[in-house]
């Protein structure tokens, strides 16, 4: 079954259970197939999109993530050129304060859904960064930006597998069964053809957990996890 008609069996099946939801509203989003037939809820067609704005998350139809990069992109342009021309104190404290309460936390939400691994979107986001290192006059060295996605990522992973959700971890992950070196919760990755398969965080975090010690996994809390995490190889 193609993934339009999933989509839109989903969509009526919520309708179904809620009458509150709106057909006006839906819209058909094609994951990965061409959009050849019509798609319609009880004799409502529903206009066909190429990417859509959900949770705060550009999804296209491709499932690369550069339109939502070019997105959060742009909206830090607006705080940064706040910055430019409503600070002259712009000392290394002054400007680290403004550029992670106003920039790096739009950069950064959510960024476990989205996190990018095409070079182009990476340096686009790097860009933002070094232009508000460059605007103390001296060096202002910050956390590189893969970097503390990367800690994002080993901290819902943590999450997950500790039951802080309510989703169950299986959905996600499966552990290694096999007798290998490194600790108890090691993961197993999921065969896959596709890039973009690879790159969905059940398969993205596999490598950078197993090589966690066993003390930092096994953590009694998210806090003493971070902080276990913060002193590992790699993340510092």
């Amino acid at each position: 079954m193609s993934s339009s008609f999933l989509v839109v069996a989903y969509i009526y099946m919520k309708f179904r259970l809620c009458k509150s939801l709106i057909k006006e509203k839906c819209l058909a989003l094609c994951i990965r197939t061409p959009y050849n037939y019509p798609c319609s809820i009880e004799g409502h067609y529903l206009p066909h999109v190429e990417d859509q704005k959900d949770l705060g998350i550009t999804i296209s139809e491709d499932l690369k993530l550069s339109k939502h990069i070019q997105a959060i992109t742009r909206k830090v342009s607006q705080p940064i050129g706040m910055i430019e021309r409503c600070f002259t104190n712009r000392s290394p404290t002054v400007i680290r304060q403004l550029y992670c309460g106003l920039v790096r936390s739009i950069l950064e939400t959510n960024s476990p859904v989205w996190n990018p691994w095409l070079k182009k979107d990476i340096e686009l986001l790097d860009k933002v960064q070094l232009h508000c290192e460059r605007l103390y006059s001296q060096s202002l060295t910050l956390q590189p930006l893969e970097l503390r996605r990367r800690k994002a990522d080993m901290r819902e992973t943590y999450k997950f597998l500790r039951g802080y959700y309510k989703t169950d971890a299986g959905t996600l992950f499966s552990l290694d069964t096999r007798p290998s070196r490194g600790h108890s919760l090691k993961l197993s990755k999921e065969l896959t053809r596709t890039e973009i398969r690879q790159q969905f965080f059940g398969n993205r975090v596999v490598n950078a957990w197993s090589e966690l010690h066993e003390a930092t996994v096994m953590a009694p809390s998210l806090d003493i996890f971070k902080h276990r995490l913060e002193l590992s190889d790699n993340y510092t």
